[in-house]
């Protein structure tokens, strides 16, 4: 599986709500399921399952984005997420 992460200090239910805003409002991709208690978002973009985890560790939240298109790993749409979430967060 290929995994993005960034780290950063934000709290965790903002990123939670930032993430689920971009993949839906921003990129105008359907979420499939956003679970708040979990800090996982499933969306569908451009045809690749995206999976967007959120977690706290050592007083940091980290953000890993995973993509795949026919069971094959996709990192240029887990970098363009990861991307978008940076920008929101400047």
């Amino acid at each position: 599986m290929w995994l993005i992460c960034i780290s950063h200090k934000k709290d965790t239910p903002f990123l939670i709500y930032l993430s689920r805003e971009l993949t839906h409002n921003i990129l105008h991709y359907p979420v499939k399921n956003a679970n708040k208690e979990t800090g996982v978002i499933n969306a569908g973009i451009n045809n690749a399952a995206v999976t967007v985890d959120i977690t706290r560790a050592d007083g940091k939240t980290r953000i890993k984005v995973s993509a795949r298109k026919y069971f094959l790993p996709k990192p240029e749409i887990a970098r363009g997420i990861i991307y978008r979430i940076k920008e929101e967060l400047k």
